[in-house]
């Protein structure tokens, strides 16, 4: 037998072999993903998971999803409908990420549209004691931690507490607070028990750990801070009004609700043995809803807040369900001359008109003699449709817009009601045909039509001068296109012109002479500085050149420079413009490409990176940019001015525009860019 055959048939065999040990295992749980070191997860092991999503904020790509095993986060689609508590299942490949190991998508824009399975309870948390020092092992987990809130701030629609135990100190994130005034002071000082997802270095490099709490339901009050705050001393509704303004004691009071407001507060008669029935604004942005009726103890600091006498980041809780408060009989004479503020009353009036335009669930009725507004508490349902005109019975919570003990002003919506329910608002009588809006109408409609024929002639004269200035600012605007392409087209010819010769003539020095090392290495230099600034100007050139980019053009030159910078890297590259407006507004397109640039140029020649992700993508409400590298990362307290991150953050505030950039040495970098679409469209 011939000795050519079988080496041929053993190569055969080795080779077989070779290929079967490339292909990756499927992983199916968390901890084997985060087991992967950082250089097996780049090799994009398949993966697919199922579990619960413990944390998604889709406006800072931020996702948390746990399985039996532990937690991981993963890469989401912004265009997904899951949320906290959805279970769901995932298919994507293995990624580095900036601490642990992370899941992403194989989809073009690089991340992961997971498959809805239900809805599934949060798991149990895992105790973290703060004391303990690093807790790295815990990141991505679902934990609680105990201790005091020291502090309680608004950061970036966020609510930002910090919790101390000791001498250590944890900062919990809640969403979704845009209004300062809503943040959850009535915290402050109390110690507490917050669950979330843990962060290590999540966001500002090592050291910054954060827990995330999906909601201020997650935030629990220890039992003891609650006894020593309904300790507190109960005044008489009068004592209290009378020491508002001077001291803003801590105080305790008791009541029924009279109105709601989620997230607010709400209405309180208050019942003491001296004075039983007064009325108090408890604010609070507790996530409670007390029922109507509903018998409430609150404990805060008494304040005036919109004139009403008020007690100010209450902690509250139920003593007991109770029945829905009977309401006061008025008039709008009395509604003025009474004071009546936070009083549950019951008045007959006229629908002027609904005013959807100001606000959804809003009325200006007519009582006596004066306009008020009626508004329905939010998130509370729909008013019933009423024509104007109609006579309706309104029950509501008067809020008066002076300070009490003053005589009211006589000017018109010096008082506002606030409806509990769409119930509250019933209809008495519809409108009579001899209402004085018809007759209004009528004689306006007569009025109009004397008028048309003189308003054609002026019309006329109006329509020559509009188009006669059309056509004076047409002739305007192309002057200046033609004065733009003419500075565009000597900028290329002349200081083009200029640089282009310099790098040649410096190639040429480093190719034909036979310098020493360091003189090459500096024509080497001179060479690279020549091409990078004929690069820039290639395309400062080309956006003044154009009013206004095709958006193919815009995605092809983002794709060309990207390929341009990343030659020689390995790299992936995945662009969608589709939902850019046509033609793409020339600053817009100027900023974004400057930044992509100054990312690619500072992830190879700083990073020294071997592998690059960029994805960019438009949607109907935002255009996301995202470059992602392996390299040697950096510290952002040390680079906060260098690398041109001055320059990428000031392109960002123009573009009103979000740039959030995480790294840290040894752990590669993310830069990602969320813009509102609205910026284009006031472009």
């Amino acid at each position: 037998m011939s000795v050519r055959p079988l080496a041929i048939a053993f190569l055969s065999l080795c080779a077989l072999a070779a290929s079967a040990s490339e292909a990756l295992p499927l992983l199916t749980t968390a901890r084997q993903v985060r087991a992967l070191s950082p250089e097996e997860s780049l090799r994009r092991y398949p993966v697919r998971l199922q579990g619960v999503i413990t944390y998604y904020e889709p406006s800072r790509w931020l996702a948390f999803l746990q399985d039996e095993t532990c937690g991981i986060y993963v890469e989401l689609d912004t265009r997904t409908e899951v949320s906290t508590g959805s279970f769901v299942e995932i298919t994507g490949v293995t990624g580095p990420g900036i601490v642990g190991r992370l899941v992403q998508g194989q989809s073009e824009h690089g991340r992961i549209l997971p498959t809805l399975l239900g809805r599934a309870p949060l798991p149990a948390p895992t105790p973290l004691d703060l004391e303990a020092g690093e807790h790295a092992d815990l990141d991505a987990q679902w934990i609680v931690v105990s201790g005091t809130v020291s502090n309680i701030t608004e950061r970036n629609g966020r609510a930002v507490l910090q919790i101390t135990d000791g001498e250590r100190v944890m900062r919990v994130v809640v969403p979704g607070f845009f209004d300062s005034e809503r943040l959850p002071f009535y915290l402050d000082g109390l110690k507490v028990h917050a669950q979330g997802v843990l962060g290590v270095g999540s966001e500002h490099g090592a050291g910054s750990d954060h827990l995330y709490t999906p909601t201020l339901n997650e935030i629990t009050i220890d039992p003891s801070s609650t006894a020593e705050r309904f300790r507190a001393p109960e005044p008489a509704y009068r004592t209290l009004v009378g020491s508002v303004v001077v001291d803003g004691q801590l105080c305790r009071v008791r009541g029924q609700v009279s109105y709601f407001e989620p997230g607010r507060g709400f209405f309180l008669d208050t019942h003491d043995a001296v004075d039983w029935k007064s009325v108090l604004w408890i604010q609070t942005s507790q996530p409670v809803t007390p029922r109507l009726g509903e018998w409430m103890e609150a404990a805060g600091h008494s304040d005036v807040l919109d004139l009403q006498p008020a007690l100010r980041n209450s902690v509250v809780r139920s003593l007991g369900p109770g029945a829905e408060l009977w309401p006061y009989q008025t008039d709008g004479i009395k509604l003025l001359s009474g004071d009546l503020n936070g009083k549950l009353m019951k008045v007959e009036a006229k629908l002027a008109s609904e005013q959807p335009e100001l606000e959804k669930g809003i009325w200006i009725i007519s009582a006596g003699a004066s306009l008020a507004l009626a508004k329905l508490a939010p998130a509370a349902g729909a008013l019933p449709t009423f024509p104007p005109g109609s006579r309706v019975s309104i029950t509501a919570v008067v809020l008066q817009k002076r300070t009490p003990g003053l005589e009211p002003p006589p000017a018109p919506f010096s008082y506002v009601l606030l409806m509990r329910k769409p119930s509250d608002a019933l209809l008495l009588a519809p409108p009579s045909w001899l209402e004085d809006w018809r007759i209004r109408r009528l004689l306006g409609g007569t009025l109009a039509i004397a008028a048309l024929g003189a308003i054609w002639a002026f019309s006329l004269h109006r329509k020559v001068k509009r188009q006669t200035e059309i056509i004076r600012r047409h002739v305007a605007d192309e002057a200046v296109h033609q004065e733009r392409a003419r500075i565009a087209r000597d900028l290329h010819d002349e200081i083009g012109s200029n640089l282009g010769s310099l790098a040649l003539l410096s190639q040429m020095a480093q190719d034909e002479f036979h310098e020493p090392p360091p003189v090459r290495a500096e024509f080497g230099e001179i060479h690279r500085i020549a091409r990078k600034s004929f690069d820039a100007l290639r395309d400062i050139v080309w956006l003044t050149a154009h009013d206004g980019l095709t958006r193919d053009a815009f995605e092809k030159r983002l794709r060309d420079a990207a390929d341009s910078l990343l030659a020689g890297v390995a790299h992936e590259i995945a662009i969608d413009l589709s939902a850019l407006p046509d033609p793409t507004p020339p600053d817009f397109a100027r900023h974004l490409l400057l930044i992509l640039k100054e990312a690619l140029h500072n992830a190879v020649r700083h990073a020294h990176a071997r592998r690059i992700v960029v994805n960019i993508r438009a949607s109907h409400s935002s255009v996301e940019l995202q470059v992602i590298d392996d390299g040697c990362g950096f510290s952002l307290d040390a680079a906060a001015e260098s690398a041109g991150l001055p320059g990428m953050r000031e392109r960002a505030v123009m573009l009103k525009g979000l740039l959030e950039i995480a790294s840290q040495p040894g752990s590669g970098t993310r830069i990602a860019l969320h813009i509102p679409m609205q910026t284009l469209e006031a472009a």
